[in-house]
């Protein structure tokens, strides 16, 4: 099997993470325990490539690549933000493309600083790129069976529409498509053909890693529906179920034995036709709190739920002003999704509320000791210390609602 990926500096401050991986190398540490004759195909700073060396010995694949004069890398401020890249991609010179195939089964991502033309009998295509997803066959690349991973937001990019289902209708109609799928982070995915539709869970897990998670997805789905000819679905759930083992901790390879091991949960909607709400509360009194107020309502958002913010949907004001408005959208709301650091008494007494009413409270808190926060643990909330984990956790309460 070969893949065609990036090998990138990745940095993030929250969670602290700073390795070189890429889609490229992740993809091939992820599998490189279960994949016979494993080649990545990638490009490469040239100060970095006796650590791509060392990764491919490591993880059991073997590689080729072309040099550059400058490193990329990926600058998250949390796991689930956009990241900014440097150099600036207008910035960068890119180089000739890398030539990948004929092969019988090839993994394709997308990369930044150069591309990959491949030609193959069964090819997985990830467009990878939160800017300016193009399409497989731009380059012209070929392949006689050919399946789209991409998640949500390069699937509304290539389609210039907002409806899934028109998504999956309009990426189906590329020449040789016989697959797509679209990743919805903690609402799992969409798998379509041209004769079926379905939903492939996320699973639930104690913490939420999401960078490299879409990497780890689209290696498992290549080395199952590309590789070893599993059907679609299967090879879908296969590799839902190694994201999420590998979120759990954001460790390689993924184990061999990974379905073995971990005890899968699936997120199931519990009344999809309903539309869910989950309640933001937190203090907005300084700059660092509207922004964290403002993260979590893009995140929460992207989820496709309705999110009641009393900063955005009330505003400040005086307490008989605000206080029935907000606890007429609490009392709406399905869940509650609470930033708690601070200890402000507004938020303290919406969650007192919301327990009281048998809601289902997602607690973000870093910096608050055990004794201030008794009450909220006993009150049997989900406390999270990680930004990405509360977010994720919410979803899926809100989901099971």
């Amino acid at each position: 099997m070969n893949i065609a990926g990036g090998y990138y500096l990745e940095h993030c401050e929250e969670p602290y993470w700073h390795e070189l991986y890429g889609s490229g190398v992740r993809a091939a540490a992820a599998i490189g325990a279960v994949a016979k004759n494993l080649h990545l195909h990638t490009s490469v700073f040239e100060d970095d490539v006796r650590s791509l060396v060392a990764k491919a010995s490591a993880f059991g694949f073997t590689t080729d690549y072309a040099t550059v004069g400058y490193r990329t890398c990926f600058t998250y401020a949390h796991g689930l933000c956009t990241p900014a890249i440097t150099p600036h991609p207008l910035q960068m010179k890119r180089g000739s493309p890398l030539k990948v195939g004929p092969s019988e089964s090839v993994l394709r991502f997308g990369f930044i600083e150069t591309d990959a033309v491949v030609q193959g009998e069964r090819v997985v295509y990830d467009p990878q790129s939160a800017y300016d997803p193009r399409p497989f066959w731009d380059n012209g690349s070929t392949a006689k069976h050919l399946a789209i991973v991409a998640n949500r937001s390069e699937a509304r990019m290539l389609t210039r529409t907002d409806d899934e289902e028109e998504m999956l209708t309009a990426l189906l109609t590329g020449q040789n498509v016989e697959v797509v799928v679209i990743k919805r982070g903690a609402r799992g995915a969409l798998l379509a053909t041209k004769t079926d539709r379905a939903v492939i869970p996320a699973y639930e897990t104690d913490l939420v890693s999401p960078i490299g998670s879409g990497d780890v997805f689209g290696a498992f789905f290549a080395l199952n529906w590309a590789d070893r000819g599993i059907p679609a679905h299967d090879a879908a759930t296969k590799a839902s179920k190694a994201a999420a083992y590998y979120c759990n901790g954001a460790v390689l390879p993924v184990a061999a034995d990974y379905e073995k091991n971990f005890r899968f949960i699936p997120i199931v909607e519990k009344d999809p036709g309903r539309e869910k709400t989950i309640y933001l509360a937190g203090p907005f009194f300084t700059m660092a709190q509207r922004w964290l107020i403002r993260e979590a309502l893009q995140h929460l958002s992207a989820n496709k739920v309705r999110v009641f913010s009393p900063f955005h949907a009330v505003g400040a004001g005086p307490a008989h002003e605000i206080y029935t408005p907000d606890i007429e959208g609490l009392e709406k709301s399905d869940v509650v999704f609470a930033c708690v650091d601070g200890l402000d008494s507004g938020t303290l007494y919406e969650i007192g509320y919301a327990r009281a009413r048998g809601k289902t409270v997602i607690v973000f808190v870093q910096n608050e000791g055990e004794g201030d926060m008794k009450m909220i643990v006993g009150g049997e909330c989900v406390v999270c210390s990680d930004f990405c984990t509360a977010i994720y956790k919410a979803i899926w309460a809100t989901l099971r609602a």
